[in-house]
């Protein structure tokens, strides 16, 4: 039997097309957004895919109030996919992007700790800029880096309730948050190959820390690698 995905940030390219592949595999579908009439245009093709069952809610991660009504409509849910994100190229809305990309997603997850519920499994969408703070978009490297060490964290308290909590560190993506990236179609991964990895990995449980696409571990060693070495000379 198929379990129940609940995911949260449904309206994202990513969202949408891992939504695709649990419905062509008979997963039931719980799709929250914030952009609730963008959100119905897409649930008429799941449910013409698919015959599980596929559901639709308004929800802002940012409004903590109704933590509790979500835990309670979908607590037949076993899957959480935290996929909720913002990015502001012009640093102008730093408040925002904190909310969304790291307060929010805390907040929720410290909520379903307390709850009563199903879940499994949590895969909560960060970036590997957490890893190497863009000083061009520093807010958000910023909130993405909070919601990774939380992840870290936390992760054994989620342990000892068999709940695995895993962290998925996106490299550059073709969705709108990349529209302004010089050669999109060719610097960024297609949203369809990083939902069919998602997929690929769920269920399974030697693995706290998923880095898409996965060169990016190495190229993250050479940038702290890097980086000792300007530190070293800085005292030279």
């Amino acid at each position: 039997m198929k379990k129940n995905v609940l995911i949260i940030g449904a309206n994202s390219k990513i969202a949408y097309e891992l939504s695709k592949i649990l419905a062509l595999n008979n997963y039931n579908l719980f799709l929250l957004s914030k952009n609730y009439l963008e959100l119905k245009k897409k649930i008429n093709y799941l449910k013409n895919i698919s015959k599980s069952k596929i559901e639709f809610y308004k929800f802002d991660i940012t409004h903590s109030f109704s933590f509790n009504e979500i835990l309670k409509k979908f607590s037949k849910a076993e899957i959480l996919i935290l996929a909720s994100g913002f990015l502001d190229v012009k640093n102008r809305n730093n408040i925002k992007t904190t909310e969304i990309n790291y307060t929010g997603p805390k907040n929720f997850i410290e909520k379903l700790l307390i709850t009563n519920n199903n879940f499994e499994e949590i895969i909560c969408f960060t970036s590997v800029s957490g890893d190497r703070v863009d000083a061009n978009y520093n807010e958000y490297s910023n909130s993405k880096k909070r919601l990774s060490e939380f992840i870290l964290k936390n992760k054994s308290r989620f342990k000892k309730k068999n709940i695995y909590l895993k962290d998925l560190k996106l490299g550059y993506v073709n969705t709108n948050m990349t529209n302004h990236i010089f050669l999109q179609n060719i610097v960024c991964s297609p949203p369809q190959k990083v939902a069919r990895y998602i997929y690929n990995n769920i269920a399974l449980k030697n693995n706290n820390v998923i880095y898409y696409p996965k060169i990016w571990i190495q190229i993250l060693k050479i940038y702290n690698f890097v980086k000792r070495i300007q530190l070293m000379f800085k005292y030279f």
